[in-house]
């Protein structure tokens, strides 16, 4: 814990978002703000590549085997 801070900040942080809440939002609402902010976040998955690859692998196990 930071002593440099004073006694009441956390106290008076939670306050302070605690009024930025909007308790009339409906949650089907909430719900689809939190889910666009996750989708936000992610990468898109990579293309896989198909040459040296699961999806080639009855053709690298071929080769390997010539």
């Amino acid at each position: 814990m930071n002593s440099n801070l004073p006694p009441d900040w956390y106290q008076t942080q939670a306050e302070l978002a605690a009024q930025e809440l909007d308790y009339d939002l409906h949650l089907a609402a909430c719900e689809s703000a939190i889910k666009d902010g996750i989708a936000a976040s992610l990468q898109p998955m990579p293309e896989p590549v198909r040459d040296n690859s699961v999806y080639n692998f009855n053709a690298i196990l071929d080769g390997l085997l010539d």
